[in-house]
């Protein structure tokens, strides 16, 4: 799936839906459901960026790293709205 999604082709990224659902509920979890949207667009846009620029590696896990893109940037949110508070 990673290298269709690399090619941007319509058919991974449909396929991709239902382990969205999963790393929404996982970003959810971290900064509450109010804020999980917005962590996945980021984390789209960062896994996007990382396929372009080679950060993922043939061989990872591919779920792992989307994860990780997911947890990072929960945790940069979360971070960013305690300061607010």
């Amino acid at each position: 799936m990673h290298h269709a999604l690399r090619q941007g082709e319509l058919p991974a990224i449909e396929e991709s839906v239902p382990f969205q659902d999963g790393m929404l509920l996982y970003a959810s979890a971290i900064v509450g459901p109010w804020l999980a949207q917005d962590v996945m667009q980021d984390s789209w846009e960062a896994l996007l960026k990382g396929l372009a620029d080679g950060s993922y590696k043939e061989g990872q896990h591919f779920d792992r790293y989307i994860r990780s893109i997911v947890k990072r940037r929960a945790l940069v949110t979360w971070k960013e709205e305690r300061r607010m508070v």
